[in-house]
């Protein structure tokens, strides 16, 4: 039930009183012909008052058969709404928790000498992190996918370069550091001209909404397949000093 008799509804800023009950159905076939139905972009409940605020509604014909309806899912968010607003504090927050973690995560790095073992060991902890997130339906479960995710920035941030010039020899490592960073921007770029197109390989959300934590799935494999590729490299200079 949506609003009970009696009870009022806000559409579009105007206080209207619901004469009959108001239902919502999560299936088309139980809606029966004759049916009015109104289209709302976006509906919440105040709290305090129980009134439920309807915006940018639209009034659709009658309904003849479930037949003549065409379900087009398009999610708009709004960001004066408290739930917004309480979404980006928390991913505040989760941030926080992953920088923290970065920091802790680097500390420990510096101490360890096989580098390349860290920093595939590092690469799977942000696989688990990111993967994590697909299936976490917990807010406060989200601290340790956060945590894991920083793991995997900290040594991103410091191992590569170092991995990378200890496996040269000879000249030119400047055009190979150039290449490197090649390394770095072309994915973004790739990510940025397919991310559309991946993000639509995932079924939509109940409420409509895209399944956007799929491309932190699909980011947790490729950094598993970055842990396997970590050990192709063959360090020299760098691998004989340790020895």
């Amino acid at each position: 039930m949506f609003a009970q008799a009696g009870a009022t509804v806000n559409i579009d800023g105007r206080d209207v009183e619901v004469g009959q009950g108001v239902n919502t159905v999560s299936e088309l076939s139980l809606i029966e012909p004759g049916t009015r139905l109104t289209l709302a972009h976006i509906a919440n409940k105040e709290q305090g008052t129980g009134t439920y605020v309807l915006d940018q509604t639209v009034e659709l014909p009658s309904v003849n058969s479930v037949e003549d309806i065409e379900l087009n899912y398009n999610t708009i968010l709004n960001p004066s709404t408290s739930q917004y607003q309480n979404a980006g504090d928390w991913n505040g927050i989760l941030l926080a928790i992953q920088g923290i973690a970065a920091v802790l995560w680097a500390i420990v790095l510096g101490g360890v000498k096989r580098r390349k073992a860290a920093y595939s060991l590092s690469l799977l902890i942000g696989a688990a992190g990111f993967i994590s997130v697909f299936f976490v339906h917990n807010q406060y479960v989200l601290w340790i996918s956060y945590a894991l995710m920083g793991c995997a920035w900290a040594a991103m941030l410091s191992m590569p370069f170092t991995i990378l010039t200890n496996a040269l020899s000879g000249g030119n490592i400047g055009t190979y550091l150039g290449l490197f960073n090649c390394t770095i921007t072309v994915p973004q770029i790739v990510a940025a001209l397919c991310g559309g197109m991946i993000l639509h390989l995932f079924p939509v959300a109940a409420n409509g909404a895209p399944q956007t934590p799929g491309m932190l799935l699909v980011s947790g494999i490729l950094l598993l397949f970055g842990a396997a590729a970590v050990w192709i490299i063959k360090e020299t200079y760098g691998s004989q000093k340790d020895n």
